[in-house]
Formats: C-alpha cells, sequence, structure tokens
C-alpha cells in the first residue's frame, strides 16, 4: 500500500523545499490572488510599451483605442492578449489627427482578469475583454 500526505494551500509539516535557484511551498495547492490594476504603462521607444509588472499575473493583456473615442468611454479592444512579460511592441501608425490610448491588464493562472482602472468618478473601467 502507499500513503500520501496533501494539503490544500497550507504546509503538511512545518518545512519547505528550496535552495538559490528555486522555491517550492509545502502545500500542493497554491493559492492565486485576484490581479490588480497594472500601474506605469509607458513607452520606452516609439513602438515599445513597459509597464510595472503585477504580483498575481500568469499572462497580461492589451487594449489600444483612439483618443477621440475616450469622449464616449471607450477605453480600447483587445490589441494583444497572452503577452508573457511586461511589455509589448505596437508599431501601427499613429492616425494625423488622433493618437492611440492603451490599457494593460493582468490575468493570473485561473484566467481571472484584473481591472482596466477606475474612472474620475470612481466607476470601474468597463468596455470590451480579451477572448
Amino acid at each position: 500500500f502507499k500513503i500520501s500526505l496533501d494539503a490544500i494551500g497550507e504546509d503538511v509539516t512545518a518545512t519547505s523545499l528550496g535552495s538559490a535557484s528555486f522555491h517550492m511551498g509545502g502545500g500542493f495547492g497554491t493559492a492565486y490572488p485576484p490581479p490588480g490594476e497594472v500601474a506605469g504603462l509607458r513607452f520606452t521607444d516609439k513602438a515599445t510599451l513597459v509597464w510595472d509588472p503585477e504580483g498575481s499575473v500568469g499572462i497580461y493583456n492589451l487594449y489600444r483605442d483612439l483618443l477621440s473615442n475616450l469622449v464616449g468611454l471607450g477605453f480600447g479592444n483587445c490589441q494583444q492578449q497572452e503577452l508573457a512579460a511586461a511589455t509589448a511592441t505596437d508599431a501601427d501608425a499613429v492616425p494625423p489627427t488622433d493618437g492611440f490610448s492603451y490599457l494593460a491588464t493582468a490575468e493570473n493562472r485561473l484566467d481571472e482578469e484584473g481591472t482596466k482602472g477606475f474612472q474620475s468618478s470612481g466607476t470601474e473601467r468597463l468596455g470590451t475583454v480579451c477572448p
């Protein structure tokens, strides 16, 4: 016969496995916090966007819309999805009489997508989601 011990989110024993190059918690079912708001979205050159890493991330999604659509509370359509790192490239030409607005969101490993942020009124930004 075979006996195995398992724990969901907690250690069965008071020890954990780890070294300088890896760490494994004691529980087999890892807790995934809900994704937070992505902050610090900025350009590093004409086509490369970066943002601050979000702690619960599995992947990121990038939304883009025309600046002229912000008046109608458009917060963008899914431009790029399932980005593994906190960076994206958009080399599309900017319309001469308009511009682009960008929002990045984080998804945790349970496929829960974080917020696009909040409007000045305090209500959450809604809109389309990446498939």
